[in-house]
């Protein structure tokens, strides 16, 4: 009986069989498709179009997307900071200079 967690199998982010056998063909035969886009994204004769596509298409193999929840509430942090220390403006008005 599982007791209400996982007990067994997989471990998270283990590839299965048949994803780790398709990569080894892969590598086997050639270059990868991720490998292929960082190659071109890096070539300086490469036309800068064509570098910016393949940057766009491999980011989100290497880099995590924002979660926007995240950006709210660096946002909020950022503004209860300056309420709590107790930031205050106060704007006041220049004494009048009378021309004699």
């Amino acid at each position: 009986m599982a007791y209400g967690r996982k007990t067994g199998g997989r471990q998270k982010g283990t590839r299965n069989k048949v994803t780790t056998a398709a990569r080894d063909v892969a590598q086997a035969t050639g270059i990868l498709p991720l490998e292929y886009m960082l190659q071109i994204m890096r070539d300086i004769k490469a036309d800068w179009k064509r570098r910016d596509s393949m940057a766009i298409a491999a980011a989100p193999y290497l880099h995590p997307r924002v979660a926007s929840n995240s950006i709210d509430s660096i946002a909020i942090a950022a503004q209860s900071g300056a309420e709590n220390v107790g930031i205050r403006v106060t704007f006041v008005k220049p004494p009048r200079v009378d021309d004699d």
